[in-house]
């Protein structure tokens, strides 16, 4: 998906880039409600989009005790 998205678009007279940031969450590991799982890859590609984007991450639970 991120090498398709990769090359540059012709429109008119110029060539347009664009980037594609994933989240993923992992059944079962991440849960097994897809409304979790959904959840939980949206909060992936986020992080994603904060750590610069044009990336895959995974979902990490965060320990909320530290």
């Amino acid at each position: 998906i991120r090498a398709a998205n990769a090359v540059p678009i012709q429109y008119e007279d110029r060539l347009i880039a664009s980037s594609v940031s994933i989240g993923a969450s992992l059944y079962p590991r991440d849960g097994e409600e897809a409304c979790n799982l959904r959840r939980f890859s949206d909060d992936a590609m986020y992080e994603a989009k904060r750590g610069g984007g044009d990336c895959v991450r995974f979902y990490r639970a965060r320990n909320l005790n530290s």
